[in-house]
């Protein structure tokens, strides 16, 4: 008994169930009753999905497996039931407004009804749960699959398919033909095709016809070696390269210590020096071929390799240039040649024919009647013929059923055991003598990826030889939820997973679309067919209904998909979960026979009087009384009455459709019971024939429709009714009207926003307004009339465009009553610019504009146009062009002509019915490219073309065309996008660890917690545990998704338990102090805080329950032992394995090295240079192994060292074998030393020998220092040897060797990018003879751009663009998600590298890089932002910087150096006084690993324009960032903890206030004042109360924020700031920073906000106040403010009180009149002081300052800015207040003082010094050019009065940037020599009296950069060439910029030193 294997993980159930949930939650934002239980379902169902992606890992295949696996799905779809139930009847009443109130009200009783079955249904599900937890634990499940079971069974069908060359196989028929095109091919010397590939489906004879060629006299001679290997699906890349060197007799020893390097070596310097021949048989997949290909040769070798594959895309994607065959079909005559050949090869008697009679002797057999026998010519004869060509006919061509048919065959006697097998051909075929058909068929089913997997099974549904219409398939799919994706548009997914079985050769194609190649109809085969239906019966995934099992479906209880012929197969089912019919055939009469009304005597025999007469010519009106009786009182009845059954019977319905050819399924009209049907998503009633024309209104209930097929048939008319309740169909994607619908349906459409296709609409009975809504749509087909109302003729361009889309590719305008008006059709053709396919049916007289410019056209079928001129002339310059129609009379002319050049791409032409053609000519040179003519009923035209004779080929077939074409992997394979198991989970540590922060500081503000002290200790406790367990799955690197459930399920309990600790310190235990007055206060307000505690406790013991539940589905998932038996992160080791450099293997697709390999080599090959450790460093996907590699083959380098070794490092160290390997690589470790040498003396060897020789060791690869810590050992600090190092961790070369050479490899230009994509797509000869489409071009070059440099993703991008060359459409398509389709590339390449980086981040730093994906993409992010968010969102809590004695902020500035030395995250800007990181930004594509990871984990919610909609959806979002604005109340998160806003509010994002402003713009346009006054007072009044509910919807909604920042968004928030903001009593960061309010006064709530961290008020006040705020004094009791910004002007009653702020770092907008200068003193830790207004110290002591208290007296204080806009400031206060500043390096002073304070004389620690309005009447220069640190000087805005300034010799010994602007008065400036010797950049602005520039410049080597900007033209002119100051500037290679903008660019300058300081002083400008 087999054992059955690769059990379908229907993920696909659970995951559907999980989004019928998300779509619940979009909808309201309370579940009144049963919340609780929802969520509880939501958190079992994402175990469950947990489960089954760990079960389809492990290739779970047991019996217990697959019980475990049904129960599993069926609960999802109880699940599912259930939930949408409710949503549909119960939910979609909760409308906010009276009247649904009053609807609610009335219908109470009902809603209590169905919310009380809803609850009851969750708890019998609950049980259901409950039992399967139990089974899980009585039958072990989890732990099925740990102990090697395997699928054995799958290796045992390898074994026995393992080929032996030596062996011939002599039955072979049909492969002459094949054999010969493959021989010529593979010995064709010219011949580009490198690798060539033989593919088909199992069973056609691939390793067959392999064999054939393997022995073939002409391969033989042509190669000097051929060999052999068998792949499989497991396959081992060591096992092939071994049994390759075995099979070309190479002599190389080879063990398990032989390096897979050395055997890739030694097979490719073979095969390149030898020509070879390697047939590599059944290899599976790309990732096979890439695991093996560094073995074999690209360039410069005359070896070739034959691959035999079940998947066409291993050819592509191995060599673009190879060649496929794909192997055929046997035809009849071969099929029965073959047949022949096995079952009547041991036959020595005669067929004995009708005439023998029985028992006759012929020759010596002895026949009994009916037996047979063979004659002395061998000839079969009799009914054993007949029967054996029908059985042949069921293998359908496939070579191996028919050997499998005729070994069973061979050994039947009898006619009786020939008919026996006839009778059963298809089990006997599939069972075979031992394997059978099934077993090689099934190879390809279990290599299947999950996600393939139903879509494969659903292919059961569809009747033998049936064509199945994809376009019908991919939505039934979807419907079924079978594919499922929220990142794309889903029918695009699903279009990639028939992609895949197609070349998986499981599907056939039968046709494609001519005009973009994309697949129309596929097929399968008959045995393909039968594996098909074999697995979906053994998965229960559907029922086929046939003659053989019509009566037996009753017995079947648990259906829920049913195929059938017609809908009377239906009365039998007796399942209500039925969730699927789809009906293929019509009523035959057979059946109307066994119709239950005909089992009465009257009917039957009325009936059959019908039956026998119905062909009799003289049928009289008796005849048709009785037919009508019987059709209309007995047919349609019983058939209205199937109707009835099932739209009352299977309420759970989600799809329903009759399909198939000539149905006709007669009825008297569609019922009204359809309307029960609320869960349908699919409704296809095409071709039905109803005799009433009304469709019931009822329709409307199906909201959750999303394809809707209403091409119904009509008795005694031709048009239907449509009720207008398709609007309400918001989820509507594809919908089919009627072909003619009546006069009085007119429909609303205008709600259908995701509408893909759109077929027979028109403007009678739909309004054309409605069109423009649908901004996804792809395929619409206009049938009827077509008319703009109100059409603005004169000028045309005024009219609002018909289609706002831009995804529309297929249009069709068909009108057969009469003409459309020609500007209405240019008008509308101008909107549709990315259509493709056209058809135009309606008389227009002349071609429209729209040709003359549309550049996508594919194909154009032109119908009853009657075109007067010749439209060849216009359509002939359609640059892409390739299907052109002209059919019926399209053309009414006399000639036509095609000119040279004309129809550059056209492959098919067709003229039908053009009755008044009479010449055609065709010039030479025109259509170059035609494949196929069709010339029909041209009855006038005379001859073809003259123009036609040399090129033409014709081909009778267009099939043909485009089927022969090698167009391998059109689109890309799907398996990255799903197959990947998910890994280095997100171990976060932060959440645990600050909930047990919480709990710490509530012990420490009370003694006792009455009432709740056991619960919060044992809450506590548990914290503890799960601390505990995060940091073991660490430690394991558990990588599956149950591990990744378990940890998001911690985290959510640990923000709980916070939340809900937090909530109680704050309202409850904070007001248990001790005092009288406390104790007062608490008695008044015991009711209150009794009620606190009641709710603490409720909610502690609902987590109490949550963790026991946890608990329990820890024990069922065994979450525990995972890990234990040797998972660990497979996944990760293999992308490092795939990493792995091959020295011997070059990449010839390199661009932009030449530098970086110059620089390199002369730093290697320097002698006695200092640097003994070379590294190159950068992120993940630049090329460092490229270079290294081009290193270690460069010539020099060759011949100044001695030896040369590259090894390969990695993530994971091992430093013994790193030191094997460079020993072995030197030659210097023999094979047998590996094993007894010991570390130390291996160490000793590798150390003396590098000592002692000149070697060059290539450290690819390495990770961290520890890593090099434990290599160092071996290498010496005295040699001449070097050490080159490629990492991802700048780290690395400082800690290996302080004077070690780092080489940062940057990202390429422009230019470079383009050339290198141009390499990979575009072959030299298309590129050189410009046969590359314009418009490719054009695509390309945005596509690179999006590739930011990075050359792996440009690699990635020209790989997949390689092979969709002769698709435009193919190209936008990618071009349009260009993003999506990088990051998941065939061999998930760039996703890969760049997640090694992810990989080998610690702990810590996982959430800091995830947090980065709040930002939108190219966003400069502001370092000390980032910082104090991180800090507030508890990734590293003020505690645990302080544990150490660190700072909270430099613990995470350290975090994100870390990450910028990991190149993950890139400088943008430093400060130019500390070189501290200003900003960062973050590459493209590391931006989208990020927002991938965080997706994953639930991190964030990201909000944009695509999304928004979908944001009510994630009930548990802890964190959202809106990039566009979106209506705040769509968020349905209680549990939100942090808010960021990149975007403000709009008029454009509501509609109300867009019309609204639209008509006050009117009334201006009118000079209607006072209307216009009165529209933009109303427009004011809306916008200020809908901003005034945001903000309140925000304040009460969401308390538990943690985080508010709304620091981006420039518009106004409404009239004040609510007092509700001391709801947000959790918040820890708010920053209101540009936000305007009405009213200035801030409500004194802020006092609430006692944990608040960081604090910005620098918000705009109305202009009634004039610009001054009012702040409460309530700041002082937020005593953990660490960041303090004030407004820019506070008013006049403003006092604050800041004594209190002890931990403040940051004080901005300090002054003395609303603030207290003495509680500058307890601010200890401030470093960063700004103040701006008025600075007095009272009681000032003016004779004796030492005796006055010092003003700061922290010693971190860094910076100071003082600006003062009212006047003077008293030089004595401020020289008091700089005198205790000691530690200021950064100073600013916008204040007038007349004279430089003392404490510049004294300053040591100055770097950056900016004076602007200091009226400075003496030269400072001779006292800041003293200062030893200062960097950069900036003199601004009457800083100095004078009119000379001079800078002494030795001046200014650092100084590195200088500015002089804004000084009047100056007019001469002299600089000595010596002066600013490291002076880099000087900027000279608005000195209008400055002559020139000063002599010294010439003496200032490092000046680079020199910036002149308004300044007088005399001054100007001196400085351009010819000037004369020209000569001081001319020999230093500087920039000069002029203020026009003109560059001036003299010599070579470091231009990143440039860009770096030039960044850093706009930045600081």
């Amino acid at each position: 008994m087999k054992r059955t294997r690769n059990l379908v993980m229907d993920f696909s159930a659970v995951e559907f169930a999980l989004n019928t949930i998300g779509e619940l939650n979009r909808q309201v934002t309370s579940l009144l009753g049963v919340d609780d239980q929802i969520e509880s379902l939501e958190r079992e169902l994402r175990w469950m999905t947990s489960f089954l992606k760990v079960a389809d890992s492990r290739k779970l295949d047991n019996d217990v497996a697959r019980t475990a696996i049904a129960e599993i799905r069926e609960l999802a779809y109880d699940v599912e039931d259930v939930i949408e139930t409710f949503a549909l009847k119960v939910v979609s009443q909760r409308k906010l407004g009276f009247s649904n109130c009053v609807k609610r009200s009335v219908c109470f009783l009902n809603e209590g009804c169905l919310l009380h079955r809803t609850r009851s249904e969750i708890e019998k599900i609950t049980v259901k749960i409950q039992e399967l937890t139990r089974q899980f634990k009585t039958y072990d499940v989890t732990k099925l699959g740990n102990h090697g079971q395997g699928p054995s069974s799958s290796a045992e069908r390898q074994e026995w398919r393992r080929p032996y060359p030596h062996i011939i196989d002599d039955n072979i028929v049909g492969l002459d033909t094949d054999v010969k095109k493959l021989v010529s091919v593979i010995v064709d010397e010219k011949s580009e095709s490198r690798v060539v590939s033989i593919c088909g489906m199992g069973g056609l004879g691939k390793t067959t016809l392999a064999k054939k060629i393997y022995h073939h006299n002409q391969v033989k001679n042509h190669f000097d070696h051929l060999a052999w290997v068998y792949v499989s699906e497991q396959c081992q890349k060591r096992k092939v390269w071994t049994d390759i060197l075995s099979s070309l007799k190479i002599t190389f020893k080879v063990d398990w210590q032989t390096r897979d390097e050395e055997i890739t070596e030694e097979l490719f310097n073979f095969l390149k020096k030898k020509k070879c021949l390697v047939i590599v048989d059944d290899i599976w997949n790309n990732e096979a071929w890439d695991s093996i290909k560094h073995a074999f040769p690209e360039k410069e070798t005359r070896t070739k390799i034959l691959l035999t594959s079940r998947n066409t895309e291993v050819v592509s994607h191995a060599d673009r240039k190879g060649y496929l065959y794909r192997l055929q079909f046997l035809n009849r005559e071969q099929s029965w040649e073959l047949f022949q050949k096995i079952a009547f090869s041991q036959v020595s008697a005669v067929v004995v024919g009708p005439a023998c009679d029985a028992g006759e002797l012929v020759g010596d057999a002895d026949i009994d009647s009916g037996e047979w026998v063979q004659d002395s010519g061998g000839k079969v004869e009799g009914r054993m013929e007949e029967l054996g060509k029908n059985m042949v006919e069921h293998c359908a061509g496939l070579p191996l059923a028919i050997v499998v048919l005729g070994g069973i065959l061979v050994t039947k006697d009898s006619i009786n055991e020939w008919q026996m097998v006839s009778d059963n051909v298809i089990s006997y075929v599939k069972r075979g003598k031992g394997h059978g058909v099934e077993e090689v068929l099934a190879l390809s089913y279990d290599d299947l990826p999950h996600y393939l997997r139903p879509c494969f099974l659903y292919l059961a549904n569809f009747p033998e030889d049936f064509e199945i219409q994809v376009d019908r398939l991919i939505q039934l799919w979807v419907a079924e939820g079978i594919v499922f994706t929220e990142e794309e548009v889903i029918e695009d997914l699903a279009e990639r997973y028939l992609m895949e079985l197609v070349q998986r050769c499981m599907v056939q194609v039968r046709d494609r679309d001519v005009a973009n190649l994309k697949i129309i109809t596929v097929q399968m085969h008959d045995l393909m067919r039968n594996l098909c239906l074999s697995k979906a019966k053994q998965e229960n995934f559907l029922f086929s209904v046939d003659e053989s099992n019509a009566s037996s479906i009753s017995t079947v209880r648990r259906i829920h998909r049913v195929s059938a012929p017609n809908i009377l197969s239906t009365q039998c089912i007796k399942s209500p979960n039925l969730r699927s019919i789809l009906l293929f055939g019509e009523i035959s009469d057979e059946s109307i026979h066994q119709m239950k009304l005909f089992r009465k005597p009257l009917l039957r025999k009325m009936h059959k009087y019908v039956i026998d007469n119905e062909d009799r010519a003289d049928n009289t009106c008796l005849y048709v009384s009785i037919a009508a009786f019987v059709v209309f009182f007995g047919v349609f009845p019983e058939i209205q009455g199937y109707y009835t059954y099932m739209f009352n019977n299977f309420k759970l319905l989600r799809v329903f459709s009759y399909d198939g050819k000539d149905i006709e399924q007669e009825g008297w009209k569609l019922s009204g019971d359809i309307g029960n049907l609320i869960h349908l998503r699919f409704l296809s009633l095409r071709g039905v024939d109803f005799v009433q024309k009304i469709l019931p209104s009822s329709l409307g209930n199906l909201r959750r429709l999303q394809t809707l097929d209403l091409s119904v048939s009509a008795w005694f008319t031709d048009s239907v009714h449509v009720p207008n309740v398709i609007w309400r169909m918001e989820q509507l994607r594809h919908l089919y009207l009627p072909y003619k619908c009546d006069r009085k349906t007119k429909l609303k459409l205008d709600t259908l926003r995701n509408l893909q296709t759109l077929v027979n609409f028109n403007t009678k009975n739909c309004h054309l307004k409605d069109l423009i809504n649908m901004t996804n749509i792809r395929e619409l087909v206009i049938r009827g009339p077509f008319e703009i109302k109100d059409f603005n003729a004169e000028d045309s361009d005024k009219n609002p465009p018909v289609i706002q889309g831009r995804y529309l590719h297929s249009l069709s305008i068909i009108n057969d009553d009469g003409r459309i008006d020609p500007r209405h059709l240019n008008h509308l053709l101008s909107s549709c610019v990315c259509v493709c396919k056209l058809i135009l049916a309606v008389e227009i007289t002349e071609l429209p504009k729209y040709f003359s410019s549309s550049s996508n056209l594919a194909y154009l079928n032109l119908r009853w146009c009657n075109f007067e001129e010749d439209p060849m002339p216009t359509l002939e310059k359609l640059p892409s062009l390739r299907v052109l129609e002209l059919n019926a009379l399209a053309f009414k002319g006399k000639e036509m002509c095609c000119a040279t050049q004309g129809f550059p791409k056209l492959e098919y032409l067709s003229l039908d019915s053009l009755q008044n053609l009479e010449e055609w000519k065709v010039d030479d040179g025109a259509m170059p490219c035609l494949r196929r003519l069709e010339i029909e009923r041209c009855r006038e035209l005379k001859m073809v073309p003259d123009g036609l004779r040399v090129r033409l080929v014709f081909c009778w077939r267009v099939q043909r065309v485009y089927e022969n074409r090698s167009a391998v992997g059109v689109l890309l394979r799907p398996s990255q996008f799903y197959s990947k198991r998910t890994r280095n989970l997100l171990m976060d540590f932060s959440s645990v660890e600050f909930a047990l922060n919480t709990i710490g500081e509530l012990n420490r503000q009370v003694t006792s917690l009455l009432g709740v002290d056991d619960q919060i200790e044992s809450l506590e406790r548990e914290l503890r545990w799960m601390k505990s367990f995060l940091k073991v799955a660490d430690a394991r690197k558990l990588d599956n998704d149950v591990a990744r459930t378990a940890i998001a399920e911690i985290r959510e309990l640990a923000y709980d338990v916070e939340d809900v600790i937090e909530t109680f310190a704050l309202k409850v235990a904070s007001q248990r102090k001790p005092g009288f007055s406390n104790c007062i206060k608490r008695s008044v307000c015991f009711l209150n805080e009794g009620c606190l505690l009641h709710r603490t406790r409720s909610e502690i013991e609902k987590i109490t329950i949550k963790i026991q539940e946890l608990t329990r589905q820890f024990k069922t998932y065994d979450v525990t032992k995972l890990g234990d038996h040797g998972e660990g992160p497979s996944s990760s080791s293999e992308r490092r394995e795939s990493r792995r450099p091959y020295p011997h293997v070059m990449d010839y697709n390199v661009v932009g090295m030449d530098g970086d390999i110059k620089e390199l080599v002369s730093v290697l090959v320097e002698e006695g240079g200092e640097s003994k450790v070379v590294s190159i460093c950068g992120m993940g996907g630049l090329g460092k192994t490229t270079l290294a590699k081009k290193i270690y083959r460069h010539t020099r380098v060759a011949g100044h060292f001695s030896h040369l070794v590259l090894v390969y490092v990695s993530q994971q160290c091992q430093k013994r074998k790193v030191w094997e390997d460079i020993l072995s690589g030197l030659k210097k470790l023999d094979k047998a030393d590996r094993k007894r040498i010991r570390d130390e003396n291996l160490a000793e060897e590798l150390y003396n020998f590098l000592k002692d020789e000149k070697c060059l060791v290539i450290l690819d690869d390495i990770w961290r220092s520890e890593d090099w810590d434990s290599l160092k050992p071996a290498f010496p600090v005295e040699t001449d040897s070097k050490i080159l190092i490629t990492s991802r961790n700048k780290e690395i070369i400082s800690h290996a060797d302080r004077r070690g050479y780092l080489h940062e490899l940057q990202c390429l230009n422009n230019e470079q990018s383009w050339e290198l994509f141009q390499k990979i797509v575009f072959s030299q000869a298309d590129s050189r003879e410009n046969r590359v489409d314009a418009k490719m071009i054009e695509l390309g070059e945005g596509m690179v751009k999006h590739c930011a440099g990075l050359p792996l993703a440009i690699v990635v991008l020209g790989g997949i663009l390689v092979t969709k060359n002769d698709s435009l459409h193919e190209w936008q398509k990618v071009s349009a998600n260009v993003n999506s389709y990088l990051r998941r590339d065939k061999t998930g390449r760039i996703e890969d590298v760049l997640e090694l980086s992810y990989d080998d981040l610690p702990p810590y730093l996982r959430p800091c890089f995830l947090y980065l994906s709040h930002f939108p993409e190219d966003y400069e992010i502001h370092m000390d932002r980032l910082i104090k968010l991180l800090v507030a969102e508890g990734v590293v809590s003020p505690k645990q910087g302080g544990d150490d004695g660190e700072i909270a902020e430099d613990l995470v500035e350290g975090y994100l150096m870390e990450l910028v030395e990991r190149y993950m995250i890139q400088v943008r800007e430093r400060d130019i006084a500390t070189l501290e990181v200003k900003t960062l930004q973050m590459h493209d594509l590391m931006r989208d690993l990020c927002l991938s990871k965080a997706k994953q984990d639930n991190f964030i919610f990201l909000v944009d324009q695509s999304n928004a909609s979908s944001l009510s959806s994630i009930q548990r979002a802890r964190r959202v960032s809106a990039h566009k604005f979106f209506r705040i109340n769509r968020i349905n998160s209680p549990m939100l903890r942090s808010l960021i806003f990149f975007d403000g509010y709009t008029v454009q994002d509501d509609a109300l206030l867009q019309k609204m402003i639209d008509s006050a713009n009117r009334h201006e346009e009118d000079d209607d004042a006072l209307s216009a006054i009165m529209s933009f007072s109303f427009f004011a009044i809306v916008l200020l109360v809908k901003l005034q509910r945001i903000w309140t919807y925000v304040l009460n909604n969401f308390k538990l924020l943690r985080v508010l920042d709304c620091e981006h968004v420039y518009d106004g928030w409404g009239c004040k700031l609510p007092n509700e903001i001391g709801n947000l009593i959790h918040l820890r960061f708010l920053s209101l920073r540009g936000r305007e309010f009405l009213r200035s006064k801030l409500p004194s709530s802020l006092g609430n906000l006692r944990r608040l961290q960081t604090l910005d008020l620098r918000v705009r006040a109305g202009l009634c106040t004039g610009g001054a705020v009012h702040v409460p004094n309530v700041i002082w009791r937020m005593e953990q403010l660490r960041h303090l910004y004030l407004p820019y002007k506070c008013n006049c009653k403003t006092k604050l009180k800041l004594g209190t702020l002890r931990n403040l770092q940051t004080l901005v907008n300090f002054n003395t009149e609303n603030c207290y200068l003495k509680d500058l003193i307890n601010m200890t830790n401030i470093r960063e002081l700004v103040i701006r207004g008025p600075f007095e110290i009272k009681d000032f002591n003016a004779e004796d300052s030492d005796k006055n208290p010092p003003v700061i007296q922290g010693r971190y204080l860094h910076s100071l800015y003082i600006f003062n806009d009212k006047g003077i400031i008293d030089p004595r206060h401020l020289n008091h207040l700089l005198s205790s500043c000691v530690s200021v390096c950064k100073l600013t002073l916008d204040v007038e003082i007349g004279e430089l304070p003392e404490y510049v004389n004294s300053s040591s620690n100055l770097a950056y010094l900016n004076l602007s309005m200091c009226k400075l009447e003496e030269d400072p220069m001779s006292t800041l050019e003293k200062l030893a640190s200062l960097r950069a000087l900036e003199l601004n805005s009457l800083a100095f009065k004078g009119k000379e300034m001079y800078c002494s010799t030795q001046g200014f010994p650092k100084l590195e940037s200088l500015t002089l602007a804004g000084l009047p008065n100056l007019e001469e400036w002299k600089v000595d020599d010596g002066a600013m010797p490291c002076l880099r950049r000087l900027e000279i602005e608005c000195c209008p009296e400055l002559k020139m520039v000063p002599d010294g410049l010439r003496s200032i080597t490092m000046l680079q950069e020199l910036e002149i900007k308004s300044m007088p033209k005399m001054f100007m002119d001196k400085l351009v060439e010819g000037g004369e100051d020209f000569c001081k500037v001319r020999h230093y290679g500087i920039y000069i910029i002029l203020h026009d903008g003109v560059l001036i660019f003299y010599g070579m300058v470091d231009m990143r030193f440039f860009m770096l300081i030039r960044s850093i002083l706009v930045g600081l400008g």
